[in-house]
């Protein structure tokens, strides 16, 4: 699904570039009007936010091996959190983002940026969308790009908490002193350290317990983002509009005192995320048949009986620019392809062995419809097996294809499993008879599968045909597995030289037996096992 670059489009729109930068500004900011002697308030901010957190917590951050990461990366959390006022970027990053300089704004009354243009990309949500690509690279190993784009979601929370940014009040919008404020906080910024999350909102534990309740770190940002950003949205109007050096002094004070003491608690809640989350890999294979592939975007998804359900978009990025902006510089799901997509869950409401249904999602991209033909899924959680599921069909337009799971737990289900049988090297050793392939447990309990593939001759002489099947009872378990068979039934009166047969669940080969028997008429040949 390569779709995101767009480069070619830039020479033609310079001047939306102009106007947006005229109509931003640049929040508090990344650098004086002397860079080479003025410190960026953005980088005040993400310093002082951890200096915060070790003040408040003590030995129980300084022996966290992930906020030492993120300490001993201060230099990458700076650059990260000036990135977004980069002029270079914002070519790309705009073609991202839909809408330019307006994703920094935020009006926690409207949940809107300036533009007013939906879906509304701004700072809130460019928070919660850059901490969350954080927490991945952190839970890859990926600790550079990791507090990197940390200090860029800084820099958005950081914004939204600019006066102006949540008044939606631009640089060429009356009283026209947004750059004038933010000129006079960055002169000013020094003055307004924090040592402590403690203050209005309560003590310091307080903060932190009140962090831990939210069931997710997005739900946490989103309530910030609202909090502080209505305090920085009356400050406007009763500070700033046109207000005087002592009422912008008052603003400025508040308002960046508030960007440390929010952002020390989002860190805080980051590092917890880090401690609990659960990692959901899923792998797709695309069929390997003649376009096959699809350009769409590809959703996975999963509910439990309460209806509480989460979606991801299936889609891989790779970081430019300095690891930000996520282009997709590779093709999913290509004729052929195996494509494995990780995510970190860390949501106290939501249980994996509670989950009900599962579903995968093809939606249009751009208006254009690409078709594609799913040949199987496979889940795991924590890098454990838990479900898979054969499909082999294609797709058109914008489609959804659920199914039931009991659960997505280790051990639940068999889930997809690969049954290799090989027809003997002898005259007329093939057949075109129906071969089917079972298992049985020692409660009588049984399945059985027509082993054929479409458009195909199965069981021809010395060949080797593999079959891709999947169990999804719960009550069907391979330790409990007392026989499989290989059942010949009669339609031509095809005699059939049975050479071998190999079953492997979950990666690993559990069975192999070489019968080498022929098999006439209608029969079944039964083998014992000990389970799987």
């Amino acid at each position: 699904m390569l779709k995101s670059v767009k480069l070619a489009i830039c020479c033609i729109i310079p001047l939306s570039i102009m106007l947006s930068a005229a109509l931003y500004a640049s929040a508090w900011q990344s650098s004086g009007s002397n860079p080479a002697t003025k410190s960026s308030t953005h980088e005040f901010i993400v310093e002082r936010a951890l200096q915060i957190i070790e003040n408040d917590l003590g030995s129980e951050v300084s022996s966290d091996s992930n906020f030492l990461i993120i300490k001993n990366r201060l230099s990458r959390l700076k650059m990260g959190s000036t990135a977004p006022d980069n002029l270079k970027n914002v070519a790309l990053g705009g073609l991202t983002e839909s809408d330019w300089w307006s994703s920094h704004f935020y009006d926690p009354d409207t949940g809107k940026n300036y533009s007013r243009i939906s879906p509304y990309i701004h700072a809130e949500y460019q928070t919660r969308r850059f901490i969350k690509i954080a927490v991945s690279d952190f839970n890859n190993g990926n600790y550079d790009a990791a507090v990197y784009k940390l200090g860029y979601a800084s820099h958005f929370f950081a914004d939204l908490c600019v006066p102006h940014h949540a008044a939606n009040n631009t640089a060429l919008d009356k009283p026209y002193n947004h750059s004038n404020f933010e000129d006079f906080a960055q002169s000013m910024h020094h003055n307004y350290a924090v040592y402590t999350a403690a203050g209005s909102g309560g003590t310091a534990s307080e903060l932190y317990s009140e962090a831990d309740s939210y069931s997710t770190i997005d739900s946490f940002i989103t309530s910030k983002a609202n909090y502080y950003g209505k305090i920085s949205k009356n400050y406007f109007f009763s500070n700033c509009n046109p207000g005087t050096t002592d009422t912008w002094n008052t603003a400025a004070s508040e308002t960046i005192k508030n960007s440390q003491t929010a952002l020390a608690l989002i860190y805080y809640r980051f590092l917890q995320e880090l401690k609990h989350s659960k990692k959901l890999s899923i792998r797709v294979k695309t069929a390997n048949v003649l376009l096959a592939g699809t350009d769409d975007d590809i959703y996975f998804g999963m509910q439990m009986p309460n209806g509480y359900s989460k979606e991801f978009l299936l889609d891989k990025t790779t970081d430019i620019l300095g690891g930000i902006y996520g282009i997709n510089l590779e093709n999913d799901f290509e004729q052929g392809n195996n494509d494995v997509y990780n995510f970190y869950i860390n949501d106290s409401d939501f249980d994996f062995g509670s989950v009900s249904s599962c579903w995968i999602r093809k939606s249009q991209y751009m208006g254009v419809a690409s078709d594609w033909k799913l040949e199987s899924i496979e889940i795991e959680v924590d890098d454990q097996f838990v479900s898979s599921r054969y499909f082999n069909k294609w797709y058109s337009g914008n489609v959804t294809d659920s199914w039931s799971v009991n659960g997505l737990v280790p051990g639940a289900v068999i889930g997809r499993f690969d049954v290799t049988i090989k027809t003997a090297d002898a005259l007329w050793a093939g057949t075109d008879d129906d071969i089917y392939f079972g298992m049985e447990m020692g409660n009588g309990s049984a399945v059985e599968y027509l082993l054929d593939k479409s458009g195909y001759n199965d069981f021809e002489r010395n060949k080797t045909d593999t079959y891709i099947l999947t169990c999804n009872d719960p009550q069907f378990s391979a330790p409990n597995i007392t026989s499989v068979w290989i059942r010949k039934k009669s339609l031509l009166n095809d005699d059939w030289k049975f050479y071998s047969i190999a079953i492997t669940m979950n990666g690993a080969q559990v069975f192999y037996q070489v019968p080498n028997e022929w098999m006439y008429g209608s029969t079944t040949y039964k083998m014992p096992v000990n389970g799987f």
